[in-house]
């Protein structure tokens, strides 16, 4: 069961071309992602195609960014 493992161990597992970490707790594939937006400098989130909402930080941001065919 994928809740049982922590996110630094599902995080290896998953493919780094498509899966990106925005936040300590949240792990999304790229190809699920409608829409990114910034609250100020250190914050933010994304909108899924589910149209669920996922929070996003700085680092976060800077990861999404740096994925081939998103920045």
């Amino acid at each position: 069961h994928l809740d049982a493992l922590p996110h630094q161990v599902l995080e290896q597992r998953l493919d780094p071309r498509k899966f990106v970490r925005l936040h300590r707790s949240a792990i999304v594939n790229i190809d699920h992602v409608r829409e990114v937006h910034r609250d100020g400098r250190e914050e933010g989130w994304v909108r899924l195609t589910s149209g669920g909402r996922v929070r996003m930080n700085q680092r976060g941001w800077q990861r999404l960014v740096s994925m081939p065919g998103v920045g």
